[in-house]
């Protein structure tokens, strides 16, 4: 059995999340990562089901400095018999440096696991079928990294200004999705050459391997894997929630 440490992104702002959903006791606006779906955070939904695979050993929950105390807390509520293999971390000024904060965070822990498994806050909706291919991906040794992805089904052009530059072949290309997994020392090492050496902007963890040319491998996503990014999406996950059968909490 192979064992990973999961890292849960949620150190951003939400700049794009409008703020009129959500408030805190003193009526400022609070990361999107922690709108109430079915009476629980966004994150924890994440940590519960992915926590109970197969291999689990530790959990980095990724957080803004001035909610990381917020974070703690809500595990402690949601996840109280998980709470000692949960570390909080404060997140970075951009999505790269708040995972790679992370795999620090492991890394000081000693003992690093085979494989780490990297996944956005804002995606809650696990269901136990897309679990399974995670749990079953995570000890294929194929690659040293694999990613969920799933078939593009709009026509996508590439555009200069308000100009059409060219249409591209869809059937070439794919949406992406977390959670995404990887070798643990693999991905370490890049992400820390990545940060030392390259100007690129790496928009997930697989844009590195990538850049470093290492394989990347992909299996189904799932299209109840919603991203909460815009507030009209919460109507949605609290559909999918009600109507569809989603995995099953591991940490009461």
């Amino acid at each position: 059995m192979v064992g990973f440490d999961l890292v849960i992104l949620g150190g951003g702002s939400g700049s794009r999340y409008s703020a009129h959903h959500r408030s805190n006791h003193h009526d400022q606006p609070l990361p999107k990562q922690f709108e109430i779906l079915e009476n629980i955070p966004v994150f924890i939904h994440s940590l519960k089901l992915i926590s109970g695979l197969k291999g689990f050993r530790h959990a980095y929950v990724v957080m803004p400095e001035h909610h990381l105390e917020l974070a703690n807390q809500l595990v402690r509520t949601h996840c109280p018999t998980l709470a000692n293999r949960v570390s909080a971390v404060t997140g970075g000024a951009t999505r790269q440096h708040s995972a790679l904060n992370a795999l620090r965070a492991i890394d000081a822990k000693g003992l690093p696991p085979e494989r780490v498994l990297i996944h956005d806050a804002c995606r809650p909706l696990l269901t136990p079928e897309f679990l399974e291919r995670i749990e079953s991906h995570c000890g294929n040794p194929q690659y040293q990294s694999w990613i969920p992805v799933l078939p593009v089904t709009e026509t996508i052009k590439e555009v200069s200004g308000d100009r059409v530059q060219r249409t591209l072949e869809r059937a070439k290309l794919v949406r992406v999705q977390t959670p995404q997994i990887f070798d643990y020392a693999t991905l370490k090492e890049a992400a820390e050459k990545a940060n030392m050496e390259s100007g690129a902007i790496f928009t997930d963890d697989a844009s590195i391997c990538e850049f470093y040319d290492i394989p990347v491998g992909t299996f189904l996503g799932d299209h109840r894997n919603i991203k909460l990014t815009y507030d009209f999406e919460l109507d949605t996950l609290r559909l999918f929630s009600k109507t569809q059968s989603l995995g099953e909490p591991q940490c009461e």
